[in-house]
């Protein structure tokens, strides 16, 4: 049995890749975004941050997708949240907004009472941390912490693995030092790492667009790239479909992502896929070469 999420209020238009994106904006300047399942129930934990220019604002809004409000979270000094499902608790990751050099958590088991923020990744001497993702490892749980470093073009994901969360100890090498990868969405399925990273087509020209691409790894180590974007903009949609984050619920995968022009435009944006995450990143060819 598949679900098409009740909450699609709108004819959906057919995109790339069998990805079904709605062609309204599920809501205006707001950025990183992950969309949760929670006790048989499907939510949108949102980061809004202030404009360019503006005081400086960060809180977290918590709602059922397409449904009511839940929560409003004041998250001062923090910015670039992603959360994470473990059993009965949802934890949410932010990254200092200042220094960006650490990697704070809350958590909480009904999406209305918070733990206060922790820091549990601290960044390496003359390196800052920026987005974050969280998934289940093979032995406890692997995080994709994008950097910007010395040696490395920025924006590129780092890797570390914690056994609970609140422990966190680096692996390995960046993704890739020469190249920009940024907006990492990390996944462990059937044995191999799967991950969505922002990446920059046309840069010379007046074509350039901002574009999600898949990635695959049995190690960490070594990656395969998609052949094609899994996200790019179509329609009437900017010059970018960044921030990609999903969550799979009876047979279908949901997105949240964003929509913009890389300067002050934003919207968030929501998409379906008919099959599971599993599915979605089976269906693409990988190459040893990045797009």
């Amino acid at each position: 049995m598949t679900w098409f999420p009740l909450w699609w209020s709108t004819t959906p238009s057919i995109g790339i890749r069998g990805i079904y994106k709605q062609d309204s904006v599920y809501m205006r300047d707001v950025m990183e975004s992950t969309p949760i399942v929670f006790n048989w129930t499907m939510y949108a934990i949102i980061h809004k941050r202030s404009p360019r220019g503006a005081p400086l604002v960060s809180e977290v809004i918590i709602q059922e997708i397409g449904g009511k409000h839940i929560a409003t979270l004041q998250l001062p000094g923090l910015s670039l949240i992603s959360a994470f499902v473990d059993g009965g608790r949802v934890t949410i990751f932010a990254s200092d907004s200042e220094k960006s050099d650490l990697v704070v958590s809350l958590s909480s088991a009904d999406l209305r009472n918070w733990s206060k923020p922790e820091t549990v990744l601290r960044a390496a001497p003359d390196q800052q941390i920026l987005n974050t993702s969280v998934t289940r490892g093979p032995a406890g749980f692997v995080m994709a912490y994008e950097v910007q470093e010395k040696g490395v073009v920025g924006f590129t994901p780092r890797f570390a693995t914690s056994p609970d969360m609140r422990n966190w100890t680096p692996v390995g090498e960046p993704f890739d030092r020469t190249r920009y990868a940024a907006c990492p969405t990390l996944r462990h399925i059937d044995g191999w790492y799967y991950m969505l990273y922002l990446t920059i087509l046309d840069e010379d020209n007046a074509k350039k667009r901002f574009v999600t691409v898949a990635a695959r790894s049995r190690d960490l180590k070594v990656w395969q790239h998609a052949t094609k974007p899994a996200f790019e903009p179509t329609g009437g949609e900017g010059i970018n479909n960044s921030d990609v984050d999903m969550v799979q619920a009876l047979g279908v995968t949901t997105f949240l992502y964003a929509d913009g022009d890389q300067q002050d435009r934003v919207a968030l944006k929501r998409a379906v896929y008919i099959g599971s995450e599993g599915d979605f990143f089976r269906q693409f060819e990988y190459a040893d070469k990045r797009l």
